[in-house]
């Protein structure tokens, strides 16, 4: 993945956690690597999302966003959830992400599960290879029913969703 691909994906990692302080206090910096990611995610990141984060008192945001991904099954974050529901195949499927973590020589240390889309955003963000660009491909499915659930209800989040199509363009693109 090109350093532009990376950096994207350590940007919708971030924006796509648990709004707290230590993310309305660095929006300014967030915005200035917006900038330096690529166009579009200058336009939809520094134009829309984070004039809502501003906009928006910190207790109102954490509402929403638990509101939106915590409490609404149709739009978690935790995407093998969307594909194998509480099977044993989750099990599984949980498993093996957290052994290719572990393979690539990084170790889960957040309460979150592997399949937390803004924990595999910052694998593919850190990861020496590929294999975190293959995990966003292996789930393209679920994170476009994500997507598209965020575009009906009007969710300031969906304009993350839309540069999430971006990593994989960028993936073969130079830097």
């Amino acid at each position: 993945m090109t350093e532009t691909g990376r950096l994207l994906c350590k940007l919708l990692s971030i924006l796509l956690h648990y709004p707290d302080g230590l993310l309305m206090d660095s929006l300014g910096e967030l915005e200035d690597l917006s900038a330096q990611a690529s166009v579009s995610s200058a336009q939809l990141i520094g134009g829309s999302f984070l004039p809502y984060l501003r906009a928006t008192p910190l207790l109102r945001a954490q509402e929403y966003y638990t509101r939106t991904f915590d409490l609404s099954p149709a739009t978690c974050l935790y995407l093998s959830w969307h594909r194998l529901g509480e099977s044993k195949e989750r099990g599984a499927e949980l498993a093996r992400l957290r052994g290719l973590y572990r393979g690539e020589g990084l170790e889960c240390v957040a309460a979150d599960l592997p399949d937390y889309l803004p924990m595999i955003l910052e694998f593919a963000s850190i990861c020496p290879g590929d294999a975190g660009l293959e995990v966003l491909r292996d789930y393209r499915p679920e994170i476009e029913k994500l997507h598209l659930r965020l575009k009906e209800s009007q969710s300031p989040y969906e304009v993350l969703f839309t540069l999430l199509s971006e990593v994989e363009s960028l993936a073969s693109c130079p830097s």
